[in-house]
């Protein structure tokens, strides 16, 4: 009899574990907080993005009182960092100085953040910079109780992984927010990555049941397809006035310091503005919009918010139905020939494809863009959001209260709505 049982153990074991080696863990095992919905059923995320701290210049003090501000008045149970944290140039020893500047006021503020990466946090791949892994370790040390270790080890990236949220009635999970690294740039190219066939085939193994928001840096291009934007073919020249610089003193009364020229020049008309392309201050056209691929200015005629959209070499309306709110330009993206290789789908999908098959996302939200804070649903009901960057003029952040029935509202909140001036 023992025999036996001892043969049916080995028999059911053995295929156990060959099939557990091969499934990446559900959540991290680092991931000490156990976060659930509070007695009303809510739970509030804020979301911060593109601080590009760099040594004393950045964040400006603005952007700290903004955080600070923020945090006090939405009471956030949970931060989420999303990439270009810092400016690519910072180097080992200026690192945890320049952190710290926004880390300290998550910890004295008693608020648990999790960090993801962007494409320039490790841009500058030299022994003088710290890549990912060590970054992530700095901010485990300098974070200890109120840092966030989601991070799942065996996928792409760092700073990749699930964080439940629990109903404290049932103390089951009821929620999942997931955070991904989305990398910096395809090996040997100038393109933006995006997330791997690892991170999709975790997703739908692991996290596709649970209702879930989404965070990671890189926007995708689905953003330009599914009816957001609809082609426009019809454009022509502008006429455009260039201004030739005329080098002057600082005492002279009729003289204005130029920052893109970095010295003194006579002042230039009201409605000059500058292009840093052909790198001149001109007069055109108010509607007229800089094409850089053809290095000129064109109008469209066109009613309606109208972006040049490169890629395709002409002019994109965002479509009528969709909410214009938050659109100041073009986003940035990964390229639709890496978003749709081998090394980026997982069984031929798209990560767009494989949140349309697990029909558990109930919103997907980008950094990287700067200025961008759009949120809307595309014909498929994907809905795709932009955080403003905690840096630039009027900086930003997302505030998300989540219910424990699966639903959840954002708003986009700027330095000046709070009251804080640059």
């Amino acid at each position: 009899m023992k025999k036996f049982l001892l043969l049916l153990a080995v028999v059911f074991w053995f295929p156990i574990n060959i099939f557990a080696e091969d499934t990446i863990p559900a959540i991290s095992p680092e991931l000490k907080q156990k976060f659930q919905f509070n007695e009303n059923g809510k739970f509030t995320v804020m979301q911060i993005s593109d601080i590009h701290a760099y040594r004393s210049l950045r964040p400006y003090p603005n952007v700290k009182r903004m955080i600070r501000k923020g945090i006090r008045k939405y009471h956030p149970d949970l931060i989420i960092v999303t990439g270009d944290n810092i400016h690519e140039e910072t180097k080992h020893e200026e690192f945890e100085k320049c952190i710290n500047q926004f880390v300290k006021i998550f910890i004295s503020e008693k608020v648990p953040f999790a960090i993801t990466f962007g494409n320039h946090d490790y841009r500058i791949k030299s022994e003088e910079h710290f890549d990912r892994q060590e970054q992530y370790d700095i901010y485990r040390k300098l974070g200890g109780e109120y840092f966030v270790d989601f991070d799942i080890a065996e996928l792409s990236g760092v700073g990749s992984g699930a964080i439940p949220l629990y109903s404290p009635k049932t103390g089951k999970p009821v929620f999942d927010i997931i955070v991904m690294d989305s990398g910096d740039y395809v090996p040997g190219t100038i393109s933006y990555d995006a997330c791997h066939t690892d991170q999709i085939r975790w997703y739908e193994e692991n996290a596709g049941t649970l209702p879930c928001l989404w965070f990671q840096h890189i926007i995708t291009p689905d953003i330009y397809e599914n009816g957001n934007f609809i082609d426009i073919r019809d454009f022509r020249e502008a006429e455009v006035e260039k201004i030739p610089p005329v080098e002057t003193t600082k005492d002279d009364p009729d003289g204005f310091y130029s920052k893109p020229l970095k010295k003194y020049i006579k002042k230039v008309p009201e409605n000059a503005v500058w292009n840093k392309y052909i790198k001149c201050y001109v007069v055109t056209d108010p509607k007229a919009i800089w094409a850089n691929e053809l290095q000129r200015y064109v109008i469209c005629d066109e009613p309606g918010i109208v972006f040049w959209y490169w890629r395709k070499k002409c002019f994109v309306k965002l479509d009528p139905k969709r909410s214009a709110e938050g659109w100041k330009g073009i986003p940035c993206s990964t390229p639709p020939w890496v978003y749709k290789d081998d090394q980026h789908t997982y069984e031929g999908r798209t990560l767009y494809q494989s949140w349309q098959k697990m029909g558990n996302l109930k919103g997907v939200y980008f950094g990287h863009d700067h200025i961008n804070y759009f949120d809307l649903t595309d014909d498929n009901g994907i809905r795709m959001g932009g955080c403003k960057a905690a840096l630039g003029s009027d900086p930003g952040f997302r505030i998300f209260e989540i219910s424990e029935d699966g639903n959840f509202t954002t708003q986009s909140i700027t330095a000046s709505m709070l009251g804080i001036k640059e």
